[in-house]
C-alpha cells in the first residue's frame, strides 16, 4: 500500500499534466498494525476502512445480556477480572482476545437462543439440551429465522440465509493522528466524525497555484492561491450593469427634460412653473400618459389648460 500511495502523490499538482486531487481513499487494511494502517501511521492520514470492529469497540462498545447486571457486563470487564495476564498486556492468547472477543461472545448467544426455544416449556435434559433430534432442529431454525438471536460483546447478533452474521455492520474506520479511528460508530463507544472531503481536496482543483509537499496523500496542500478569474467576471458584469442602469437613468432624464420645455413652450409657461403644476405624470410618453390618464378617469389636455389658466392669477401661489 505505501507503493500505491507513493505513485497517487506523483499525480497531483503540480507534477503530472492531468494532474487529480483527491477527496478520500478506502483501504481494508487501514485495521491492521494494531490500527495502524500496517504500520504507516501518518503517511496513511485520513484514508477510510473497515473492520469487525474497532479495538475500544471490543473492549466496552457492548454488554452482554445475560451478564448486563454483573461485574463482567463488558468484555473489558471480563477480562480484568478473569484474564489478568492479558489485562496487563504481557502478550500471550489473551492479547488476541482483547481485540476479537467473538469466542466469549458464542456461549453467550447460543444460551440465549436456547432460553428463548426453551421460554414456554421445561427442559427435558439440561445437561444435554440439544439430545432430542426436534429441538436441534427448533434450534437450526431459530437461528436462520433471521431474527435477533441475543446481545452478546460483540453486539447483536443475527444471521442471514447464508449463515452470515448481519447483527451490527462491520466499523468504519479513518486514520486520524496515525491511529485508526472508528467514525460513526454505532456502539456505546462515541465514533469520530467522518473527515470527507480529506483536507486535501479542499484548495479547489482550479486553484492558480496549488501544490503538495511530501506529506501524506490526503493532506491539506502546503500552497493554495486561489483563482481570481471567476471573481472578475462577476465584478465585470456587476459594472456593466450597474453603468447601464446609471445610462438609462441619463437617458430618461433628458427625454422627460426636452417633454417639458416643448409643453412648456406650448401653453407659454416656464418649464419650472409647468413642472410644477401638472407634476411628473404629464411628461411621460403618450402610451403611459394615456395608461394613468384612464386608470384616473382624467384627460391629459383639460388638466394642461386648466394648468395655464391657473398660471395667469398672480395672486396664486403654487
Amino acid at each position: 500500500f505505501r507503493f500505491a500511495l507513493e505513485r497517487l502523490k506523483s499525480w497531483r499538482p503540480p507534477y503530472a499534466p492531468n494532474a487529480h486531487v483527491y477527496s478520500g481513499v478506502w483501504w481494508p487494511g487501514v485495521a491492521s498494525g494494531n490500527e495502524t494502517c500496517a504500520g504507516l501511521a501518518e503517511e496513511c492520514e485520513h484514508v477510510t476502512g473497515a473492520a469487525q470492529m474497532a479495538s475500544d469497540e471490543a473492549l466496552r462498545g457492548y454488554t452482554d445480556a445475560l451478564l448486563e447486571d454483573t461485574a463482567y457486563a463488558t468484555y473489558e470487564q471480563l477480562r480484568a477480572a478473569r484474564m489478568p495476564a492479558s489485562s496487563s498486556g504481557s502478550g500471550g492468547d489473551g492479547g488476541q482476545l482483547v481485540e476479537h472477543p467473538d469466542a466469549a461472545a458464542i456461549p453467550s448467544f447460543l444460551a440465549q437462543a436456547l432460553g428463548t426455544i426453551f421460554q414456554f416449556r421445561d427442559m427435558p435434559k439440561p445437561d444435554k439440551p440439544l439430545s432430542d433430534p426436534l429441538d436441534y432442529e427448533l434450534l437450526r431454525s431459530y437461528l436462520r429465522s433471521g431474527k435477533r438471536i441475543a446481545s452478546t460483546y460483540i453486539g447483536s447478533i443475527s444471521f442471514d440465509a447464508r449463515g452470515q452474521n448481519v447483527g451490527r455492520p462491520p466499523t468504519l474506520l479513518q486514520v486520524s493522528g496515525g491511529h485508526a479511528q472508528p467514525v460513526l460508530s454505532q456502539s456505546a463507544v462515541s465514533g469520530a466524525q467522518l473527515d470527507y472531503p480529506a483536507p486535501a481536496a479542499k484548495c479547489p482543483a482550479d486553484a492558480h497555484r496549488l501544490d503538495y509537499d511530501g506529506s501524506c496523500l490526503l493532506c491539506s496542500a502546503s500552497t493554495c492561491e486561489k483563482s481570481t478569474q471567476g471573481s472578475a467576471i462577476w465584478i465585470f458584469i456587476a459594472t456593466g450593469v450597474g453603468g447601464a442602469g446609471l445610462l438609462l437613468l441619463l437617458v430618461g432624464f433628458c427625454f422627460l427634460r426636452r417633454r417639458l420645455r416643448r409643453q412648456a413652450v406650448r401653453f407659454g409657461l416656464s418649464p419650472h412653473r409647468l413642472a410644477k403644476l401638472v407634476g411628473w405624470r404629464y411628461l411621460l410618453p403618450a402610451v403611459f400618459q394615456r395608461w394613468w390618464l384612464r386608470r384616473h378617469h382624467l384627460d391629459a389636455h383639460t388638466q394642461l389648460r386648466k394648468a395655464a389658466k391657473e398660471a395667469e392669477r398672480p395672486d396664486e401661489q403654487f
